[in-house]
């Protein structure tokens, strides 16, 4: 009687030319964790794109292994979606003591194969050669599914605070599910573990006649 949307998220492939060409990893499976583990046991040197909380995530596990980083992020800052200007500052320069280089303002316009390595080009014409490449720009939702479907989607599954869609008995939680932000009239996704656990039981919760409100904000406790 009742139907839960949970199908997550999948990586999003940046348009950078060449990338189909040249051996690179993401972070979001524990395949991608196992191959890019194996990638590294090999690197000396390694170009994570994108410095956002999954790109932050495989550069620690970078760092850690002694690979010298090269993190390229399109914002002025790191983690600018969870971080504002002061903060992302001081960690932008927290980094960079640990003798990570990073590149702020930067778009990679191409990658190549080149003496055994991979060449990264960015867009003005700087150009670096490391090991390995990983490719963390973001998520978004998997709504193929529900094209032309009865049930209302923007970039997400649109839900109300109690995760149920347009349609009464058919809820959605997790990765897919876009509700309204906390702090402002606006809507959001949240493709965090913590926040997919609390919508999930809220939603299993409503399923089964109670009536729980769903968390999703930025920093569930």
């Amino acid at each position: 009687d009742k139907l839960l949307i949970g199908t997550g998220s999948e990586t999003i492939v940046p348009p950078i030319q060449g990338l189909d060409q040249i051996p690179h990893h993401y972070l979001w499976t524990l395949d991608d964790a196992i191959g890019m583990k194996k990638a590294a046991e090999k690197a000396k040197t390694a170009v994570v794109i994108g410095g956002g909380f999954i790109g932050m995530l495989a550069a620690e596990a970078l760092r850690k292994l002694k690979i010298k980083l090269t993190i390229v992020e399109m914002a002025p800052i790191l983690l600018p979606q969870l971080l504002d200007e002061g903060a992302g500052k001081l960690f932008l320069q927290a980094v960079r003591d640990e003798g990570v280089t990073v590149k702020t303002d930067s778009l990679v316009a191409a990658v190549a194969q080149k003496n055994g390595g991979i060449e990264v080009t960015l867009k003005g014409g700087d150009a670096f050669s490391v090991d390995m490449a990983v490719v963390a720009t973001g998520v978004r939702p998997n709504v193929r599914c529900l094209q032309n479907s009865a049930v209302a989607i923007n970039k997400g599954v649109l839900v109300n605070e109690y995760l149920q869609t347009n349609q009464p008995d058919i809820y959605a939680a997790g990765d897919v599910a876009e509700t309204k932000d906390f702090l402002s009239d606006g809507r959001s996704i949240y493709a965090i573990w913590p926040t997919a656990i609390d919508q999930g039981r809220a939603a299993g919760a409503n399923m089964a006649g109670k009536q729980a409100v769903g968390r999703h904000d930025t920093n569930p406790a």
